[in-house]
């Protein structure tokens, strides 16, 4: 799904037919800023239904350059993880995936018959 996709969603779902595309772009591109902003500042943001993001560092660790197989640190850093809450779980476990994962022999068996 696309942030075009989305943004027609959230204007179907709107009751209020005066707010426009427009006026939703600017207000989710706004909320994804400060979103961005607050988790840099505080490193958290939990909202029960939806999940919980954090920012989390990995340490500084050896590696090894595959090709001269000299071993390198590799710098620590920082990544977003998310945590899917109770309604989120509930709500995704119930879809009915419009894909079905094959095996590899179910996969090549399709094509071959």
């Amino acid at each position: 799904m696309t942030r075009k996709d989305l943004i027609k969603i959230i204007a179907d779902r709107i009751k209020d037919k005066s707010i426009k595309k427009f006026h939703i772009e600017m207000i989710m591109e706004t909320a994804l800023e400060a979103f961005i902003d607050i988790l840099a500042e505080a490193g958290r943001i939990e909202n029960r239904e939806f999940g919980v993001f954090a920012v989390k560092r990995t340490p500084e660790r050896p590696g090894r350059n595959p090709i001269t197989k000299e071993t390198v640190m590799i710098a620590p850093r920082n990544f977003v993880q998310f945590r899917a809450g109770k309604k989120m779980k509930e709500m995704v476990a119930s879809i009915t995936m419009k894909y079905t994962l094959y095996s590899a022999q179910e996969f090549i068996s399709f094509f071959l018959n």
